[in-house]
């Protein structure tokens, strides 16, 4: 079963690009996927059934972060950085050797443009990663088309196809200057950098003039390259390569809460995400995002980057004077403008999911606990107790009571209770012990009474709470969870009689239907380790010299039955006389 919070955030997951961090209960990334439509897609982890590993991940996982991106493609390219930076233990497929395609320029007295899956080459100029390696081959055969660069990987001794068609303008016969490649490679980079102005000025002239010598099939060839440029740069998003180690920062605010998002850039990746919202009671935003990022810095495990971008109001603060090792920028256009622009949506959206967890939460509880007072008329009962009983062919009858603190299970309070009173599958009976015992010590200890009792049953249930009530001179709100013909709870009933009809939607249903649940787990567990310890116990009465006291301090001893089994004779001795302790051991022995 997943914690609360779980089932809180996937209520209100957005409908975003993006990425999603998986973590274990020791607050570990285990996976970290993408999604067009992060609502859909993390939402499925969680109905229905599931095959293997994908199983074993989607129990481990115990909350979740999510990094809102502006399309696929950027959340595609995230999600390999940050696997490539957290190595997730359930990110199988995405571990290997395999990476993104760059598209580089190869450091050569003649260059060549290439496609490589080896960022760290030396390489005059690189560009990358790509998303698709299809997108990057198309790119790539564009530019070779248009620029005549080497295309040969070995300089042939006469010149090639390739400078007949005009593609190279052959440095295997022709000596020029190094120079003469200069122009050409000013071109590619500004167009690989995000700038396709130039490149789109080249192939329109070149679609007219071959369109007006009636190379029709040359202009339609040309006129394709422009669609292909347009429909690459339409999907570009706002994460670019940065070399330098480098921190974005964004945050946003309401009159509640203060949203502060750092992301960190390391070696052109996106390795990391700090992500914290808190409330700041109304003081000034930027002194208290100025006191946050003073005393981010300065944790011993944080190694400070050599840039920040950020916003220009925090630059007027005192901390580029406090961290005069890093450069502050507060970029106005470009990339980079966009880049902090990305990491204010993060935040943004960080505030919304925090208000909106915030509200999910209270309507589940508090909420939902006011409604429940609402519908029965009385003070909104911020202490619940409930009451269940289990037994199985009338052997180990036990009950257990849980308790609700303002709608959340409040553990250190629950109770088990052994049933002394009847031998038999008797509900009633079971149920006027326990709410004798539990009530009669609350009158002895001066102890607080809930706010409302709720028993597992009809109105037959709730009458004979009332009686020991009653009978205790204490008068608490009293109900019952009533059942349909289906064995299903669909209303409530009071100690009058009257029901309550609940839907099933409603924030009151869910939170009875949660108290239900978590009370007959609760006496579910509690009944199947009795059941175990009286298997076990019945087991060593098998053995000729064991009764009942023999097998109380040998379990008391041993705690469990399995390292009765796994004694030696020696151990068993400081339990129990040598004789018996010689045939307790050869009767496991003779079993296994």
């Amino acid at each position: 079963m997943h914690p609360q919070i779980v089932k809180d955030k996937l209520a209100i997951l957005p409908e975003n690009s993006g990425c999603y961090l998986m973590k274990n209960s020791k607050n570990q990334i285990i996976y970290v996927g993408k999604a067009k439509n992060i609502k859909k897609r993390v939402s499925s982890y969680f109905i229905g059934a599931h095959a293997g590993k994908v199983q074993k991940m989607i129990e481990d996982i115990e909350d979740f972060e999510l990094i809102i991106t502006k399309n696929e493609a950027e959340a595609l390219i995230l999600e390999s950085q940050l696997i490539k930076a957290h190595q997730p233990r359930y990110n199988i497929l995405l571990k290997d050797d395999k990476s993104y395609p760059y598209i580089a320029i190869t450091d050569e007295v003649h260059p060549r443009l290439i496609l490589t899956r080896k960022p760290k080459s030396k390489y005059r100029h690189l560009f990358g990663p790509y998303v698709s390696a299809c997108e990057a081959r198309t790119i790539l055969e564009m530019l070779n088309y248009l620029y005549p660069l080497r295309k040969c990987v070995k300089l042939p001794k006469h010149f090639c196809l390739y400078y007949h068609i005009k593609q190279c303008i052959g440095p295997c016969e022709i000596t020029f200057s190094p120079g003469v490649y200069d122009s050409y490679i000013t071109e590619i980079i500004h167009f690989l950098r995000g700038n396709p102005q130039k490149i789109k000025e080249i192939l329109m002239q070149k679609m007219k003039s071959s369109s007006a010598s009636l190379e029709f099939e040359q202009a339609q060839t040309y006129k394709d390259m422009l669609s292909t440029v347009d429909s690459i740069y339409s999907k570009k998003g706002t994460h670019q390569s940065i070399l330098e180690d480098t921190d974005i920062i964004g945050y946003a605010n309401n009159d509640s809460y203060l949203a502060i998002q750092i992301f960190h850039v390391r070696d052109g990746s996106v390795v990391a995400r700090e992500s914290d919202v808190f409330v700041y009671e109304n003081r000034d935003v930027i002194e208290c995002v100025d006191s946050y990022l003073h005393q981010f810095y300065q944790k011993k495990d944080v190694i400070p980057p050599k840039v920040v971008y950020t916003f220009e109001r925090l630059l007027e603060g005192p901390l580029p004077l406090s961290f005069p090792t890093m450069k502050w920028f507060a970029p106005k256009r470009g990339a980079k403008k966009e880049l902090v622009t990305f990491a204010k949506d993060n935040a943004v959206k960080a505030l919304e999911q925090k208000a909106l967890l915030a509200q999910n939460q209270y309507d589940n509880t508090v909420g939902a606990v006011e409604k429940i007072g609402e519908i029965l008329g009385i003070a909104s009962p911020y202490t619940i107790e409930i009451i269940d009983t289990a037994n199985l062919q009338h052997a180990n009858i036990v009950s257990g009571l849980v308790v609700f603190t303002n709608g959340q299970p409040n553990r250190k309070q629950y109770r088990k209770y052994k049933i002394t009173t009847t031998l038999t599958q008797d509900d009633y009976q079971a149920l006027r012990e326990v709410i004798y015992r539990r009530f009669y010590r609350k009158i002895m200890e001066d102890q607080s009474l809930p706010d409302l009792l709720i028993v597992d049953g009809g109105l037959g249930h709730v009458r004979v709470a009332k009686e020991v009530l009653e009978g205790l001179n204490i008068n608490i709100p009293l109900i019952g969870l009533s059942k349909n013909s289906s064995h299903k709870t669909d209303a409530i009933v009071d100690d009058t009689g009257k029901k309550y009809i609940l839907k099933t939607n409603s924030s009151a249903f869910r939170l009875l239907a949660k108290m239900q649940e978590e009370v007959h787990r609760f006496v579910i567990d509690y009944h199947r380790k009795k059941r175990i310890e009286s298997a076990f116990a019945s087991e060593l009465t098998l053995i000729p010299g064991i009764g009942d006291a023999r097998r109380n301090a040998l379990l008391t001893h041993f705690v469990h039955i399995n390292n009765i089994k796994k004694a030696t004779i020696t151990e068993l001795e400081a339990v129990v006389p040598r004789k018996l302790a010689t045939s307790i051991f050869e009767f496991f022995k003779g079993k296994e």
